[in-house]
């Protein structure tokens, strides 16, 4: 063997093994951003738990209920503790949809729209929420305020309070 050929031998293992080391890397990467997109879901579901169960310590309940029931009697730390609700339900869509660009998950992008339109006819159900829609839509990202918008479309105000009522009638076909 001369040692041309030996160089030629050695330069396509070389190349080989390159191209190997690649997609080994295209590996890890791909399996990083799956556990990142996994991280990232847990900690979102995580913090959503929780926020859920303080929202229910702190007696919010009574504060949503007035909402869609006697809107008018609204108190000004009421409206408040609303504004604050309606902001971290937004963000946390804002958040998820952000981790999943970044992360270039754009599979799960169009679920997220969907099920904050699914969520918005029983989050934006009173007047106090649709008017804070209207007031803040400026720092929301428009496709979400789309997705939003286009769910409201065939919801009237009190939609809220038909979500509670559904779940009466379904429990009350129970017995």
């Amino acid at each position: 063997m001369k040692l041309s050929e030996i160089n030629e031998y050695l330069q396509t293992l070389a190349t080989l093994g390159a191209l190997v080391g690649l997609l080994v890397v295209a590996y890890e990467v791909r399996q990083s951003n799956t556990i990142a997109v996994a991280d990232s879901t847990s900690a979102v579901w995580t913090n959503w738990t929780a926020s859920s169960m303080s929202l229910m310590d702190s007696g919010f309940s009574k504060t949503r209920a007035k909402s869609m029931t006697i809107p008018e009697d609204l108190t000004l730390p009421e409206k408040i503790d609303l504004d604050f609700y309606l902001q971290g339900w937004v963000s946390s869509y804002m958040l998820d949809l952000e981790a999943m660009y970044v992360l270039d998950e754009d599979d799960f992008i169009p679920y997220l729209y969907e099920e904050a339109a699914q969520e918005a006819p029983r989050i934006f159900g009173s007047r106090f929420s649709r008017g804070w829609l209207q007031e803040n839509k400026h720092w929301i990202a428009p496709d979400l305020v789309k997705a939003i918008e286009d769910s409201l479309k065939d919801a009237p105000i009190g939609s809220d309070l038909e979500y509670y009522a559904r779940i009466d009638l379904f429990g009350a076909a129970l017995d």
